[in-house]
């Protein structure tokens, strides 16, 4: 707990202006609570900036999107939201949408965007490698944590 405390007051000191809101919605109730717990050790301007909301999300969401797209729930037809499907955003490493506008282009809001975008595999094997190797790391940490604890007692 002593070293989230030290990672949270680091990132409030040094980046406070970085966070502009953060919605995170459909957490169950008991991660809801950890949440809970974990907010409270969060600067008072920083706790402002999140809202954490179970499956009554609707109306938050109102407040800062336009229109809702489907698989938030909403009711938005247009090209961009109906383009992306619910396995894209649980896998983003999966295709990136990277745009082929110059600078000086203009685009009209009635032109077809696909022809604008074009699917790139980013540097998954990096990203990869980083991930395992920190959770690794984590998992090994809470091995030993464990191990000390039995120890003790």
């Amino acid at each position: 707990m002593q070293m989230m405390r030290f990672c949270c007051s680091l990132l409030q000191e040094n980046f406070p202006d970085r966070l502009g809101h953060l919605l995170v919605i459909r957490l169950p109730p008991v991660v809801r609570v950890i949440a809970q717990t974990f907010i409270q050790i969060l600067k008072p301007v920083t706790r402002k900036k999140l809202r954490i909301e179970g499956n009554m999300y609707h109306r938050v969401l109102s407040e800062y999107l336009q229109a809702l797209p489907l698989y938030l729930g909403g009711n938005c037809a247009c090209k961009i939201c109906t383009n992306v499907s619910i396995h894209v955003m649980q896998q983003p490493q999966t295709v990136n949408m990277i745009s082929n506008v110059e600078p000086g282009d203009h685009v009209s809001d009635d032109e077809d965007m696909s022809s604008l975008c074009t699917n790139v595999i980013p540097n998954d094997n990096w990203d990869h490698k980083l991930r395992t190797a920190v959770i690794g790391i984590l998992m090994a940490w809470v091995f030993v944590a464990l191990i000390a604890g039995f120890y003790d007692w």
